[in-house]
């Protein structure tokens, strides 16, 4: 994928994410088992900790060329647990304010890397496509999957 349509895709899958996320009531918000075991506001935090994470990897692969690795599935599952409990206290309004604010730092950082950084078979793009629009689509899915099996 280009640049462009790299930025389009995440546009697109973005606003779709919000969209399901914002449909949840405040308090369908804070349910349980949206996401595995976790509940809208809860799946919201692991995204924009992703959306963190991704400018610091970026920054160091294209400063360094190296690549990170967290290890296995265990060691993932603990740091989304770190992500998402450093953040536990954050009211509603906090949460919604504060994935919105590391996703607009994420979108200008992406936006001043050059067109090469997107390429598909590459370190970057694949690391761009995989933690940015396919990760919104996956948890979106989820909330989609979740709101209907409580209709």
């Amino acid at each position: 994928m280009s640049k462009e349509e790299t930025l389009r895709e995440i546009q697109q899958e973005w606003q779709q994410l919000l969209d399901v996320a914002g449909r949840f009531s405040s308090e369908e918000q804070k349910t349980p088992g949206a996401v595995g075991g976790w509940n809208v506001i809860e799946s919201l935090l692991h995204v924009a900790a992703w959306d963190e994470e991704q400018v610091n990897i970026l920054k160091t692969y294209l400063a360094t060329g190296e690549e990170r690795d967290y290890g296995d599935g265990e060691a993932v599952d603990q740091l989304n647990a770190d992500q998402i409990n450093e953040k536990r206290e954050l009211t509603l309004e906090q949460v919604w304010e504060h994935l919105r604010r590391t996703h607009e730092i994420f979108l200008e950082f992406i936006n001043g890397l050059p067109e090469d950084a997107f390429k598909p078979d590459s370190y970057s793009g694949n690391t761009i496509a995989t933690e940015s629009f396919s990760h919104y689509r996956e948890h979106r899915e989820d909330m989609e999957r979740f709101r209907a099996s409580r209709q």
